[in-house]
């Protein structure tokens, strides 16, 4: 089930990105996991973190 549905993202995929992916993995590696999603967002080439893919979401840039 993609959380991304015409363009907006549901609840459930914004606290998997935020609190799970974001919060509770960096507190739970003591801070590795930011260290690891700057580097996945300057090698990948759709500059998606770990918080993005735990929650199944990606940014999207508006021009």
């Amino acid at each position: 089930m993609p959380p991304i549905n015409d363009g907006h993202v549901t609840f459930k995929a914004m606290f998997m990105r935020e609190v799970i992916g974001f919060y509770f993995i960096g507190i739970l590696t003591i801070g590795l996991a930011f260290i690891v999603t700057i580097i996945m967002i300057a090698v990948r080439e759709d500059k998606r973190g770990l918080h993005d893919l735990i929650g199944g979401t990606h940014v999207i840039k508006v021009e």
